[in-house]
């Protein structure tokens, strides 16, 4: 079985590997901008670690594959011949593009100073979709770290800047303008808007759902003072089990704040009526904390395929790029194929203790012996540190 191979590439390499796929030119076109947004933002960043990161590492080519129920054998082989027609397995867990047909249209209406504000926004399914299907990480910052939605969070900041131009608001009022647009939104618990007991949003499912509980809000609310230029973190409070947003605006401000690493973070509740920034309301006050500051964390996104090759064998190949602040250390790939009885027919592992920086990509491959006469289901698991980032299956296929 050959050694898995590892290629690193400038940006438009970069781009050409992670989303070039069939038939998706707008797909391409419109993560293609996000991606080159985000390399203009970061290029004096990364540059110091772009030339000591990238050195060949030394990858191992043996991977094990389990059958079960028989145990685990190595290196299996078996006598595969494909269907011509037969193209082979993929899964992804990037957003398709903006342009296709299908979305939600919302409605949102909101007061501040005694103005009221009608506001609207189409969300595409698409970009819905993708998040929904998000690992739900304790790790709050990535919420609002992660850069797809980002159009939208601008369009709404956008509109917090128009409305405070109309009233003449000053710049803290503008940010209690967008925490009043938050606090407009209904409280629902994860169970109503999503079936499950503890579900983190992203900003997007937020606004689709038209609300969401403490964390929900408060993560929409970080998004978009973000936009605004605030440096922004989730503040958890663990005795309450409440989440509030900690806010460190540009400018002099007074009230209730929590200090982290030399910055202080006033405090807001996304929650609630009236409550500005540096409020918080009297039951969390002083209470313990841990905050969760923006842009200290690493958002993989993949794509990938298993394709039949002349060998008998399937080639993988696994895509991976960083579209996050700080470097994806410690990243392990491992595939998963089961037939239509749940039992694990292949496991091999295509990394493992890599690291991707910022803006950057990478490619895996490897070969894989499957059987041929069962119908298949492919996955990818992405780990960080041994733990579960990320993951996506394929539909069922095979001969």
């Amino acid at each position: 079985m050959p050694d898995s191979n590892r290629s690193v590439s400038n940006l438009n390499e970069v781009v050409s590997k992670l989303l070039t796929e069939r038939d998706e030119q707008h797909d391409d076109e419109w993560l293609r901008e996000q991606l080159a947004g985000l390399s203009m933002d970061r290029r004096t960043k990364i540059a110091p670690l772009l030339d000591d990161t990238f050195d060949e590492l030394d990858v191992p080519g043996e991977f094990d594959v389990t059958v079960r129920p028989d145990g685990v054998v190595r290196d299996r082989e078996y006598d595969a011949e494909w269907d011509a027609d037969f193209d082979g397995w993929s899964g992804r867990s990037k957003p398709q593009g903006t342009s296709q047909e299908g979305g939600f249209l919302r409605r949102f209406k909101w007061r501040y100073q005694g103005k009221l504000e009608t506001w609207e926004m189409e969300v595409p399914g698409p970009l819905f979709k993708y998040y929904t299907e998000r690992y739900r990480t304790r790790n709050f910052g990535v919420y609002i770290s992660d850069p797809f939605d980002r159009p939208f969070l601008t369009a709404l900041a956008n509109r917090v800047r128009s409305f405070g131009d109309e009233l003449g608001l000053s710049e803290r009022e503008r940010i209690n303008a967008a925490v009043r647009f938050v606090q407009s939104l209904e409280y629902s618990p994860d169970d109503v808007t999503t079936g499950q007991i503890e579900y983190p949003k992203y900003p997007i499912e937020t606004l689709v759902h038209d609300g969401g509980d403490c964390e929900d809000t408060s993560i929409l609310l970080g998004a978009l003072l973000q936009e605004l230029g605030c440096d922004v973190a989730p503040i958890v409070l663990p005795n309450h089990h409440h989440m509030i947003l900690g806010v460190s605006p540009n400018m002099e401000i007074d009230g209730s704040y929590y200090e982290h690493e030399g910055t202080r973070y006033y405090t807001v509740e996304a929650t609630g009526h009236g409550w500005d920034i540096g409020d918080v309301p009297r039951q969390y006050q002083n209470a313990s904390a841990n905050i969760y500051p923006v842009g200290t964390n690493p958002i993989l996104v993949h794509s990938w395929d298993a394709k039949p090759a002349d060998s008998g064998g399937i080639i993988m190949t696994v895509n991976v790029a960083n579209f996050g602040d700080v470097a994806a250390d410690d990243l392990g790939i491992y595939a998963e194929f089961e037939d239509e009885n749940e039992s694990i027919v292949a496991r091999p592992r295509l990394c493992r203790t890599q690291t991707i920086v910022p803006s950057q990509s990478e490619m895996y491959q490897t070969e894989i012996s499957l059987p041929d006469n069962r119908q298949l289901r492919g996955k990818c698991v992405l780990t960080l540190g041994h733990k579960l980032h990320d993951a996506s299956t394929s539909a069922w296929n095979g001969t």
